[in-house]
């Protein structure tokens, strides 16, 4: 009974002072420190500039890769596979949604137009792509990214793209 009893106080005693540990009086709160925090990335409306590779997969044919460039919401890419090439312009944003930390979630899109030079679909259409992205800021302004983005072209139906991409931002 007594060693039941011992290790009973024990425990309300080590909660006892866990809870009086957390508390602080407004005496021992310290003072307000000149440096600023840590920065994560500089404002979330910011000038970059992103190099990417990306992943198309096309079903039973195969898939596409390629690579991007991004700067102040315009850009481009090249891809290549599946006895296709296309060369891709337009408009690009995105929209960050969550940003725990160092860590961002955005939702993307973009308007542009694709030339196809090799393809059952040759020639210039309209594309429409939307989709999500997981960043991490790798100090005040590098980061890199992972996304997924649906697409629709105005004369090849629907495909989805993947990419991983790394951004260099200026803070200004």
């Amino acid at each position: 009974m007594t060693d039941r009893r011992l290790r009973r106080a024990t425990r309300r005693l080590l909660v006892i002072l866990l809870l009086a540990s957390g508390r602080q009086t407004p005496a021992a709160e310290p003072a307000a420190s000149p440096e600023s925090p840590r920065i994560w990335g500089p404002a979330e409306v910011v000038r970059s500039f992103c190099l990417g590779v990306t992943r198309t997969p096309l079903g039973a044919a195969g898939h596409r890769i390629g690579v991007q460039w991004r700067g102040g919401g315009v850009g481009g890419g090249l891809e290549g596979g599946a006895g296709e090439q296309v060369v891709a312009t337009g408009i690009h944003f995105r929209k960050t949604l969550l940003r725990p930390g160092p860590f961002r979630f955005a939702a993307r899109g973009r308007i542009g137009l694709e030339d196809r030079l090799r393809s059952d679909h040759r020639g210039v259409q309209g594309v429409f792509a939307a989709g999500f992205e997981s960043a991490l800021w790798l100090g005040e302004t590098k980061q890199v990214a992972l996304y997924a983005d649906r697409e629709v072209g105005s004369t090849s139906g629907t495909w989805n793209e993947f990419g991983f991409v790394v951004r260099f931002a200026t803070l200004h």
